[in-house]
């Protein structure tokens, strides 16, 4: 035998029910198609503030992880670039495997040099783990900071060489403060420090 329902009438469902027909009416509805993400960019100023990493995993102990079995003997060699850096690399079939350092400083010498990067562009550099003191003085790398080596300007010939020095000069070593470093790049964003 079936057991006989009731109907009960329950106001709090009506309630429910017509609460959310009243407060979908009244909001505005905020709709964006995929097509909307996707324009064109404008033109606009932007400031860009690259935070390299230059703790020790972008050392030569470190290129067997980017190129298996690539290391036996580390080999160095000038960049030619004006400033010179020096590229440290294995060889592996005869081809050079340059660690993760050289690779970083023979991008941005490149960028530097690339004329389709508007002298408009503003651009500053930062690193961590940090390498210098406020006076510029080397330093080991400390493994728990990062800094801004060079303030963002606009990517002039002179901002360019400023760049060229900085990247020049860096060395892998030390921890990986990756936290540290954002937040330092965000408070320089901000106009402070950390």
């Amino acid at each position: 035998m079936k057991a006989k329902r009731s109907k009960v009438f329950k106001p709090i469902m009506l309630s429910l029910a017509v609460s959310g027909l009243m407060y979908s009416a009244v909001l505005p509805q905020a709709r964006a198609s995929d097509l909307d993400i996707y324009r064109q960019a404008v033109l606009g100023k932007a400031t860009l503030v690259l935070m390299l990493d230059t703790s020790g995993s972008m050392g030569t102990g470190w290129i067997n992880e980017d190129f298996p079995g690539a290391c036996g003997t580390v080999y160095s060699e000038n960049s030619n670039a004006s400033p010179n850096y020096v590229r440290r690399y294995c060889l592996q079939g005869g081809v050079k495997r340059y660690d993760r350092i050289s690779r970083l400083q023979d991008a941005l010498f490149q960028l530097m040099d690339d004329v389709s990067v508007k002298n408009a562009t503003v651009m500053g550099l930062g690193q961590f783990s940090s390498q210098s003191a406020a006076n510029g003085q080397s330093l080991s790398a400390d493994g728990r900071s990062g800094k801004i080596m060079v303030p963002a300007r606009a990517l002039d010939a002179t901002q360019r060489q400023a760049i060229k020095n900085a990247v020049a000069s860096l060395v892998a070593s030390g921890g990986t403060p990756t936290a540290h470093a954002y937040a330092e790049a965000a408070a320089y964003m901000m106009g402070t420090n950390t």
